[in-house]
């Protein structure tokens, strides 16, 4: 009994043991199960982080194995995240890719430390650009386990980069190939930029040659003098002008006539001044002739300023004319001097040219100093100088206007001869349907007719006779638009059935809706330029092909050609010499003398004379070239030095084996002292000689 009691005391210490441990076991189920799902929560929230991630991220091991991809990664491959797991570097970029990647993932596992790179990513169709950041991951030991890498997409900023550069590189490009001079200059005046068309306005090579050129000698003394006024009030903080005019001294002493714009710039952060030239040669000396024209013209011819109509200027015929002086007439309005006795059809003229800038061919009764009427023709134009406006009037003696009408008449006349019995076609068509209104003989033989009157009678139509329909559509689309058009060549169908080709020069008289023009039957000048253009393939064929190499040097001393011939004769690869100076194979001591034979030839005073240099090979031996040079800088189609080379070693080699023969024969002369057998056996043998 006593051990019944014990034993069962015994289960129930035991039940009640094992009801703590049950009651333990499940709060720690409890507590794993909330463990668990805060985990899963924690990791949902990390995948939903990493997934909605503006970066694409992955992970990758010490192998450069892929063992993680967000979607942006892997949709950048238009792949699924699972493609990547087990993947490596090698496996997703070419090589050279995969090994700068597997470079920096192996710099993190082995430093430990965060390092940041930026990324090309080739893709089939484009190449997108990221800035990688390689984070290592490591475990309760401190050991990098894994390579965490999150890039962000720099493609835009990396395009918006190139396109800076580009921008930048467009600018400088624009500068530098303007037609208009360019200079930089502090406010000091000195230069810091020159573009290339500056430098060709004074004629040097360099802007350090342009720097190094006193002032005084870059002006006329002129200009110089006025450039120093300029010059002084900008040094007293005196506005001076933003556009002049100056007078500059080339380098090879010619002299030309700028317009200069100076304006105030910032130039590397700097506030500077840009100063733009136009050459205004041509306009200066277009006034000069204008000048000389107006001073010397028979007609009498006034200039007035606008709007106060003041004469600045008359010419002697106006003088002469009319008996004023010129001080009695400058600076005085036709109006104070009384010179028309019309005032109020004058006054019609003077509106007509207000409204339309010109007037012509209004008859004008003009009162002379000593109070006679001269009958005039009147012909007036609103011309510009330098932004000021003058009435330019030209008045024709009306005596004469017999004697120009009858020259007129008679030079209709002339007209008509020469439109009648002219060698080029000439004809007047209706626009609308095509049909010839009048023609000379040539147009008649071009179309197959005996004549014109031939041709005429069978209302011939141009129209039909084009070989392409639409040619004649695209002629007169030009001539609607532009009022006429010039050398239309096409093809035309003769009334026998012939083709040639016709060159059209036509214009519209809208008034009248016909067209007036010219026909020239160029059929043999289109042939010649066919055979022409055999020509130049064979040419172009010969050169490919010549045994002589063909370099052509440019005005700045540069090869822009070489022949294929080149490569087989010197040893260098093809295009070798390109960009290069000739200079750089020849032999030290003959550059002298060939950059001499060169500069003559580039001032076209060698008359064709070879020169003979040494050149070194490909291969590092010596040949013996011979070049002859042709100066072809106004040559439109070559703008350079040509050279002709040709390798004379084996010539040269012939010549000295030629001169120890002649050594030898007159070593053989010198025994005909021996006597008449001996000299008889030297002849033979001279002889012998000659003919081997």
């Amino acid at each position: 009994m006593k051990e019944s009691s014990q034993t069962k005391a015994g289960l129930l210490t035991e039940i009640s043991s094992l009801k703590k441990k049950i009651k333990k076991l499940e709060k720690s189920e409890a507590k794993f199960k909330h463990e668990k799902a805060a985990l899963q929560e924690s990791e949902f929230k990390y995948r939903s982080l990493v997934e909605c991630s503006s970066d694409a991220i992955f992970c990758v091991d010490e192998k450069g194995e892929y063992q993680f991809t967000n979607y942006l990664f892997s949709s950048t491959f238009g792949k699924s995240p699972d493609y990547f797991i087990g993947k490596t570097f090698w496996d997703i970029y070419p090589k050279e890719h995969a090994d700068q990647r597997y470079a920096v993932s192996k710099r993190v596992f082995q430093t430990g430390k965060s390092e940041s790179v930026e990324v090309e990513v080739p893709l089939p169709d484009k190449a997108l650009y990221f800035h990688a950041t390689a984070n290592p991951i490591k475990d309760e030991t401190g050991k990098v386990i894994l390579n965490l890498t999150h890039a962000a997409d720099i493609t835009e900023r990396k395009q918006a980069e190139k396109a800076l550069r580009a921008s930048e590189e467009n600018f400088r490009r624009s500068l530098d190939e303007s037609p208009l001079g360019i200079r930089i200059v502090t406010a000091e005046g000195e230069t810091i930029y020159a573009n290339t068309a500056i430098l060709a306005f004074y004629g040097y090579d360099s802007i350090e040659e342009l720097k190094a050129t006193p002032v005084d000698k870059r002006y006329t003394p002129e200009s110089f003098a006025e450039f120093k006024i300029r010059r002084e009030k900008r040094k007293r903080g005196v506005d001076s002008l933003s556009d002049y005019n100056i007078s500059i001294s080339r380098k090879d002493g010619e002299v030309r006539h700028l317009k200069a714009f100076r304006k105030k710039i910032l130039w590397n952060g700097k506030k500077q001044y840009q100063v733009i030239y136009q050459d205004i040669t041509a306009e200066h000396e277009a006034l000069q002739k204008f000048n000389k024209l107006f001073s010397g013209n028979p007609a009498l011819m006034a200039l007035s300023s606008l709007p106060e109509r003041i004469f600045t200027d008359v010419n002697d015929a106006f003088l002469k004319a009319l008996g004023y002086t010129s001080k009695e007439v400058i600076g005085r309005t036709s109006a104070e001097l009384g010179l028309f006795s019309q005032p109020e059809k004058q006054k019609k003229v003077a509106e007509e040219l207000q409204l339309t800038g010109r007037t012509a061919n209004h008859e004008l009764k003009v009162k002379a100093k000593d109070g006679t009427i001269v009958d005039g023709l009147f012909s007036g134009e609103i011309i510009e100088n330098h932004g000021k406006k003058y009435f330019l009037t030209v008045m024709i003696d009306q005596t004469e206007r017999k004697r120009v009408e009858n020259a007129l008449n008679a030079a209709e006349e002339t007209y008509r001869n020469i439109f009648l019995n002219s060698q080029i076609g000439l004809f007047r068509t209706d626009i609308a349907t095509g049909i010839v209104l009048e023609a000379n003989d040539s147009m008649a033989h071009f179309a197959g007719y005996k004549n014109r009157e031939e041709l005429l009678s069978n209302n011939f139509n141009i129209a039909e006779r084009y070989i392409d329909p639409e040619a004649r559509k695209k002629m007169i689309d030009i001539i609607k638009e532009y009022g006429q058009c010039e050398n239309y060549e096409t093809q035309f169908r003769r009334n026998d059935g012939s083709i040639i080709w016709i060159r059209l020069s036509a214009r519209l008289v809208a008034a009248k809706s016909y067209l007036e023009g010219v026909a020239e039957d160029i059929t043999d000048r289109r042939k010649s330029e066919e055979l022409l253009r055999e020509r130049e393939e064979r040419f172009r064929s010969m050169i490919q092909s010549s045994s002589d190499i063909i370099f052509i040097v440019d005005g700045n001393g540069q090869l822009t050609y070489e022949s294929p011939s080149a490569a087989r004769i010197i040893g260098y690869p093809p295009g070798y010499f390109l960009g290069k100076s000739p200079f750089i194979h020849i032999h030290p001591d003959d550059r002298d003398y060939v950059a001499n034979d060169m500069d003559e030839v580039f001032k076209s005073v060698n008359p064709g004379i070879p020169t003979e240099f040494r050149c070194q090979k490909g291969d590092g031996t010596w040949t013996t070239l011979e070049a002859l040079g042709s100066n072809q800088l106004e040559n439109p189609g070559i703008r350079g030095i040509v050279l002709t080379v040709r390798d004379i070693t084996a010539r040269k080699q012939a010549e000295e084996d030629k001169r120890i023969l002649e050594e030898r024969l007159q070593q053989a002369d010198k025994m005909e002292a021996i006597g008449t057998l001996a000299g008889g056996i030297a002849h033979d043998f001279n002889n012998l000689l000659m003919g081997i």
